[in-house]
Order: C-alpha cells, then sequence, then structure tokens
C-alpha cells in the first residue's frame, strides 16, 4: 500500500524521459539503443522516487541486454482507469518463467552466464527496491520473461484526473504485498 510520503502530479513522461537520459551513456557503450513512445500522462507520485524506481527498471533493461540490442520504453494511460502505465522492454537471453517470479527477491540473481562480463557489480538489488518503491507508491510492478528472450517491465501508478488528486476506480493490480505478479510468459 501507500506509504506516508509527499506525493504530487508528476509528468511521468518527461521523468521517463529523464531517467532515460541518465542510463545513454552505458547504453550507447553496449550498442543498444532506446525507441519511446513517451504518451503524456500524470500520476499521485514522488517525483525522486519515481525516478529512483524507473532509473532501476532501465539499468537492468541495458545491462541485462544482449549487446547490440534494444530498450523500448512507454509510458501512457493504463487501460484500467485511474492508472498510467511505464511498460519497459529489453531484448537479451531468454528467461525462465520460473524463475521471474524471484527477481523481485533481494539479492536474487539469475545465474551468471546471463550477466555480461565486466558490466559492473550487480547485487541483485534493483528489481527489489524499484518494486519496494512501487508499492509505497500505492502502484503495481509486473515483470514478465519475453518468449523471445529479455524481460518486460510494467509499473503502474495511480493517475491524476483533470488537475485533481484521482482515487483509481479499482484496487492497485493486488493487494498491499501481494502485487509481485510475475511469471506469465508473454507471446
Amino acid at each position: 500500500g501507500r506509504a506516508d510520503l509527499d506525493t504530487d502530479a508528476v509528468d511521468v513522461a518527461a521523468a521517463v524521459a529523464a531517467a532515460v537520459r541518465d542510463v545513454t551513456t552505458e547504453a550507447a557503450d553496449r550498442g543498444i539503443t532506446f525507441h519511446g513512445r513517451l504518451a503524456p500522462c500524470e500520476a499521485v507520485t514522488n517525483l525522486p522516487l519515481l525516478r529512483q524506481a524507473v532509473g532501476n527498471l532501465l539499468a537492468n533493461a541495458v545491462r541485462h541486454n544482449a549487446g547490440g540490442g534494444t530498450v523500448e520504453v512507454e509510458t501512457g494511460t493504463d487501460p484500467r482507469p485511474g492508472w498510467v502505465r511505464v511498460r519497459i522492454r529489453n531484448t537479451g537471453p531468454v528467461i525462465d518463467p520460473q524463475v521471474v517470479q524471484l527477481l523481485g527477491e533481494p539479492f536474487y540473481r539469475i545465474r551468471p552466464r546471463y550477466r555480461p562480463a565486466g558490466r559492473g557489480h550487480s547485487h541483485g538489488l534493483g528489481l527489489p527496491i524499484a518494486l519496494a518503491i512501487t508499492e509505497a507508491l500505492g502502484g503495481s510492478l509486473a515483470l514478465t520473461a519475453n518468449s523471445e528472450g529479455g524481460l518486460t517491465a510494467e509499473l503502474r501508478l495511480p493517475a491524476v484526473d483533470a488537475g485533481k488528486l484521482a482515487v483509481p476506480s479499482e484496487a492497485a493490480p493486488g493487494k498491499p504485498g501481494t502485487n509481485r505478479r510475475y511469471g506469465r510468459l508473454q507471446d
């Protein structure tokens, strides 16, 4: 559920664009390109925490990608009324859908063969931190293994409706502490 945090109406597309800029050097060094569809949307959130969560997801998408791969980034209104969505999808090695559920656990890393040699020191904390931030902001984070390789992360947050703080029309996907919706293989 939502923690007692300072929140405001935040331009999600602008926050995501800034987070993408923060990882472009690392991505360029690996030949990874970004493709984006950043549709305007506003969420009731905390800007620094949103930037941290999205930054962790983007860093993960770059570091655990194939050299010369891609990262697709989308923002927009979620099909569920009252929510906005950030979707980050990367190319990369095929991930067993059974282990995706473990990626939200602190210090869990997929076998070293999935880690690029000489690419930073992953401690297995990026996704758990993104999950904890998202839950604290009243949202949800879903991770899905892509059948052709890589991972898709979908972060959902409460939307701002016509300049007023909206009350989402339905509860966040999953209940507090249970929105760790992982493991569904995406076609």
